[in-house]
């Protein structure tokens, strides 16, 4: 009864966000923002800036946020997916899908890849401090969730997918925070104590 309702209102919610509030100039911002290509700019500045700011320790939260992606999205994309292999709403023979792109994606849709991804880096940046301004820090949250939104938006995701690849991505992100990135601040140490030392050759003719 209650999976049911469950169920119910996620179809609601979908229809309203993929069907009702639909307009030519939603229909644009979504699906610029749903385009992981077109996100590439911000990555490459998100570089430059750690680097800039933080010189050598910026290699280390580059890293550290590659790595919250590659984890949520393998995750997501192969094991859960595969696993609970719940149809993506454009898929479905019974729901009527208002469609933008000319492809529905994978088969599988929950948990979503997108949300995973970037709630995972969003909120692995917000968690280690880079930016100490708190506006820059709702735009990364709002980024995410935006982006989220706009899988639904297109077609290709239920409410529900979204909402599971937020907290998957953000208990990745809090496990990147809390054991990944304590291990990337020692790694210099670790590199250090395993390179043997050189001696010197002081034997005297």
């Amino acid at each position: 009864m209650i999976l049911e309702f469950l169920k119910q209102m996620d179809y609601s919610i979908f229809h309203f966000i993929n069907n009702t509030i639909s307009n030519q100039t939603l229909d644009s911002i979504m699906l610029f923002l749903r385009n992981a290509h077109n996100w590439i700019p911000l990555y490459i500045l998100l570089f430059i800036y750690l680097i800039y700011s933080y010189k050598w320790n910026g290699l280390k939260y580059g890293l550290y946020i590659l790595i919250a992606f590659a984890i949520a999205d393998s995750i997501t994309f192969q094991l859960l997916k595969p696993w609970f292999g719940r149809l993506r709403p454009c898929h479905s023979e019974t729901l009527t899908v208002r469609l933008l792109l000319n492809h529905c994606g994978g088969k599988y849709g929950f948990p979503s890849n997108h949300a995973a991804n970037h709630a995972a880096i969003a909120i692995s940046i917000v968690l280690a401090g880079i930016f100490k301004k708190k506006w820059i820090n709702y735009l990364w949250l709002f980024w995410a969730f935006m982006i989220g939104i706009a899988q639904i938006y297109v077609g290709v995701h239920y409410p529900s997918d979204i909402l599971a690849g937020f907290i998957l991505g953000a208990s990745i992100a809090y496990f990147n925070y809390y054991a990944i990135l304590p291990l990337l601040s020692r790694l210099p140490i670790i590199i250090k104590g395993i390179i043997p030392k050189k001696t010197s050759n002081n034997n005297c003719l």
